[in-house]
């Protein structure tokens, strides 16, 4: 059964958080408690160990350390 997008009027399937038209939010997208737990941890693990490798001199695990980081902060906005 289809509903009414409050913003356009336009149908709308009722398992949509946006409206296909005019794409106005219907409800917020939630994401798993768990996951969002499971990234912290491994971010925080990632900047851990990029400092260590940065303090020890070894640029390359630096680097690949901190591109670990900057995927899972990617990776995690996109799951919200």
């Amino acid at each position: 059964m289809l509903f009414q997008c409050p913003n356009c009027g336009n149908p709308v399937p009722p398992d949509s958080h946006t409206c296909p038209y005019c794409r106005h939010r219907l409800r917020e997208a939630t994401g798993s408690p768990l996951a969002s737990c499971i990234l912290v941890v491994l971010g925080v693990v990632g900047f851990a160990v990029a400092m260590s490798l940065i303090h020890s001199g070894i640029w390359a695990w630096t680097i690949l350390g901190i591109a670990i980081i900057a995927g899972l902060s990617i990776w995690g906005n996109s799951q919200r």
